[in-house]
């Protein structure tokens, strides 16, 4: 990996899947992934904070995570969303029911909680508040479905 210095920044184009960057103030790393419904079933936020760990020597307390604009609340799925029926234990407690067969995935709450069981400080965790269903600004795979 070439040291391109300190003015390149990392992006990565989304609709409405949460991207995390994670950035370790200490050890001065960064890591970023996409945290899609199937990523999340799969605790791919603990799996980097892991690997930040493992590799760079990273301390829980020194990283700092921020979570890009995403599919915040409103999130309805008019059939059991797929990634509950592939992990049902993943997303227990984070898939609500509603009338006519339809579910709402807290989606937000559960890459909180991954974020925050990985070990990362609540003051260090910061989430964009855009969210994509709502703010025509961003491009989105499910608002037209929604309206």
């Amino acid at each position: 990996m070439q040291d391109m210095g300190r003015s390149l920044s990392l992006t990565f184009p989304a609709a409405d899947c949460a991207i995390i960057r994670m950035y370790d103030k200490e050890k001065d790393v960064i890591g970023l992934t996409h945290s899609d419904l199937n990523h999340t079933s799969t605790n791919i936020i603990g799996s980097m904070v892991d690997y930040m760990k493992e590799h760079f020597g990273s301390d829980t307390k020194d990283i700092m995570v921020f979570v890009g604009a995403f599919a915040k609340e409103g999130m309805i799925w008019d059939k059991y969303p797929p990634c509950a029926e592939k992990n049902p234990e993943a997303w227990e407690g984070y898939i609500k029911p509603l009338e006519n067969n339809n579910y709402e995935i807290m989606y937000g709450n559960k890459i909180y909680d991954q974020i925050i069981e990985s070990g990362v400080l609540k003051d260090n965790i910061y989430f964009d508040p855009d969210n994509t269903l709502k703010d025509t600004s961003y491009y989105s795979n499910s608002r037209d479905k929604r309206q």
